[in-house]
Order: C-alpha cells, then structure tokens, then sequence
C-alpha cells in the first residue's frame, strides 16, 4: 500500500534517534509532473473562491459624503409603552422617503438569483446630492460574508455592482 502512494509517514532509526520520518516515494507511479498537478488541485480545492475577491472595507470609501438611511426609516412607527406604561419610544413618522420600488426589487432579484439561500443583516440606502442612488448590503452564504455596493442612476437604472468580501462566519 505504501508503494502506490506518492509519500509516506514511517517510524525509523536514523542515527541513533527513533522517530517518525517522512519519506518520498521514488518508486510510485505519480512522477513530478503529476504530483505538481495534484498539489495545485487540493491547492485550489482548500483555496476559496473569496480569496480573489476585493476584501472590505475598500482603499477609498465609494459611498463617503452619500447620505444614508435604513429601512426603518422610512416607515412611522408608534409609540412603544413598558410594562407599567411608562414610554419607552415615543413615537415618530418617518424620516426618509422611501426608496424607489423598482431599486429594492432589483437588488434583491439579483442577490435571489446570484446568492440563492443567502441572509443579511438589512441594506443601508443612500443618496447623493445629485439625485443617484446606492444600496450597501452585507449577506451570508456558505460560511462567506460578502458586501455588495448596488449604484443606481437617477433614473433608478442599476449603473455599477461592486462586491467585497468581508469574512467568515461558523455553523
């Protein structure tokens, strides 16, 4: 068995010492080449995709001086009362107008379509002074944080998709 492997762990006394030893197989059927090939392939295996990916935060902020707002944001909410009815939040009406339905169902087709299964902790919006639009959010799938940056035009006509990667996260 040891002889079709390309390497093998074994215990052995060399100059006095025991102990284990790794050893090369001159006499297996891989030759250099192959375990080359083979070496590359676990490489790339182990490797993920993430890697060749821009990492978050980006060099230069895309979105600086942009004006940004959350979804809840956008809708009024009620007063919340405690448990001897006491005010805990008082009530407010919304603070933003909110996004153009045509941007929210876009960037949300897309990520259903480019990450099926995904989750997020929420989109921020943002506006510039000359009217574009952006939505930054941060998804999770398959063990993988990614940010999307989704520019749009005044129009609410997708312009420009930038994707960072932004970590891990465990089962």
């Amino acid at each position: 068995m040891k002889y079709l492997l390309p390497c093998y762990w074994h215990w052995q006394r060399v100059n006095g010492h025991n102990g284990f030893y790794f050893q090369v197989n001159s006499g297996t059927i891989m030759n250099k080449r192959a375990q080359t090939i083979v070496f590359l392939a676990i490489c790339a295996l182990c490797s993920s995709c993430s890697m060749f990916m821009a990492k978050w935060p980006p060099a230069v902020d895309p979105l600086q001086g942009w004006g940004s707002w959350r979804e809840y944001d956008e809708e009024s909410h009620a007063a919340i009362y405690g448990y001897n009815g006491t005010v805990l939040e008082r009530a407010h009406s919304a603070e933003h107008s909110p996004l153009d339905k045509a941007i929210k169902d876009d960037y949300q087709n897309y990520l259903q379509k480019h990450e099926p299964g995904y989750f997020s902790d929420g989109a921020i919006f943002y506006e510039d002074r000359n009217g574009q639009h952006a939505v930054k959010i941060r998804v999770g799938r398959d063990g993988y944080y990614t940010v999307y940056i989704f520019m749009y035009d005044k129009r609410s006509i997708r312009t420009k998709i930038m994707k960072f990667a932004n970590g891990g996260y465990a089962c």
